[in-house]
């Protein structure tokens, strides 16, 4: 889909960047229960140094998507 949608050098379009934040959006709403001894791992991994997640991220930091930087994701046109 980016591949087809994506070809000029403006990166990602807006609505393919709202479509799939709203998709992570559901997925981490009506995810499934975890383990809690898996759950407190997963934290104390984000929570180390070398993740740069801020502590108030930490719980949805992985999981949704907040900034649309449209000149991260760019294709190449040569395949």
């Amino acid at each position: 889909m980016i591949r087809h949608y994506c070809i000029s050098t403006d990166g990602l379009p807006k609505y393919l960047f709202d479509e799939l934040q709203t998709v992570n959006e559901a997925s981490y709403k009506f995810a499934d229960e975890q383990n809690p001894a898996d759950f407190v791992e997963e934290l104390v991994d984000d929570l180390s140094s070398d993740r740069c997640l801020p502590p108030d991220r930490v719980l949805d930091g992985y999981s949704l998507l907040f900034n649309n930087d449209e000149k991260m994701i760019k294709v190449s046109t040569t395949e």
